[in-house]
């Protein structure tokens, strides 16, 4: 039986089929992510100018940050830091990192280990897909008899 026939006829090798490729669109989003996160940050400090909530239709909440720092004397402004955590306040400081070519390029620090939790995930997707693959392979190659323990 080929490829395209076990995904027409085996639901269970379409599975480990969707979870093989779910792995590969988590670990092609790490590089993406690891590759918008590359360069030389160095830490400075912020201030937390704005947050501004917003009620999403299913009731989810979600907030975008605003902060000021300061780079080489010059002062960057009304920044959007793109990560929230409840403890954040305005008027709050907190640590940033920005790009030492781009200093309007700001991340926080716990924000380096995306990459590696998409790749892990991706790597975990990839494995149990390939193992559900190749049992339902030899499933095909050694089927169990309907008769088993009858001679």
């Amino acid at each position: 039986m080929n490829f395209f026939q076990k995904m027409k006829k085996k639901p269970d090798f379409r599975q480990a089929m969707i979870f093989v490729l779910a792995g590969l669109i988590l670990i092609g989003a790490g590089f993406i992510f690891f590759r918008e996160m590359a360069g030389t940050y160095q830490k400075t400090e912020a201030t937390i100018v704005e947050i501004v909530h917003h009620t999403e239709i299913g009731g989810d909440t979600d907030a975008e940050v605003f902060v000021d720092y300061s780079v080489g004397g010059k002062k960057h402004e009304h920044v959007h830091l793109g990560s929230y955590d409840i403890t954040m306040k305005e008027g709050k400081t907190i640590t940033i990192e920005y790009n030492v070519d781009r200093p309007g390029k700001i991340r926080v620090p716990s924000a380096v280990i995306v990459p590696y939790i998409l790749w892990g995930c991706g790597i975990f997707g990839i494995v149990i897909g390939a193992r559900n693959a190749m049992k339902s392979s030899a499933e095909d190659e050694n089927p169990v008899p309907d008769t088993f323990g009858e001679e």
